[in-house]
């Protein structure tokens, strides 16, 4: 699948009653011959822009969404000053490739097309929920570092718009 293009597109909705928007990012595929987009997988991410909203508000609505996501917010202050983020924070639990699809390369080309485009929507980092010892190898070739934290939860970080991040 090396010279298949993949295509990335997003949904955005505010996350009712929170100041977090939720994005559903769907992976596409248009294989030599067929017309049709093929899904192959899709990622589920949130938003919060620390120059709109409070860091604790973030959280708190974070923890009213699920215990993981308010433990990947509230370690950002581990991994910098948050009043130096002048963009927007994504973290979630981000990919699911369709099982036929995997181990094609098909999975690392939609985290790079994806990192480019939130890039270009003023991410400045990422943070990920991963599920195992596989996810978190297959994320550090992509250039993520691993965080430790508390809750023992799998936390990995990545920032796309680095220059403009002032560390603690």
């Amino acid at each position: 699948m090396k010279d298949t293009n993949v295509y990335v597109d997003f949904s955005l909705n505010m996350e009712e009653g929170t100041s977090l928007f939720n994005v559903h990012a769907t992976c596409s595929i248009y294989p030599e011959g067929v017309e049709q987009a093929i899904t192959i997988g899709e990622a589920s991410i949130y938003f919060f822009n620390p120059v709109r909203s409070s860091y604790s508000e973030a959280c708190f609505d974070a923890d009213c969404i699920s215990y993981n996501l308010y433990n990947a917010l509230i370690n950002l202050e581990n991994i910098c000053a948050i009043e130096s983020i002048h963009g927007l924070v994504a973290t979630g639990h981000f990919i699911n490739i369709i099982e036929e699809w995997q181990r094609k390369g098909l999975g690392k080309a939609f985290v790079e097309k994806m990192m480019q485009q939130l890039a270009i929507l003023n991410v400045e980092l990422v943070m990920l929920i991963t599920n195992d010892l596989k996810e978190t190898d297959f994320y550090k070739r992509l250039g993520f570092e691993s965080l430790e934290n508390s809750a023992d939860i799998p936390l990995m970080y990545k920032f796309l718009n680095k220059a403009q991040i002032i560390y603690s």
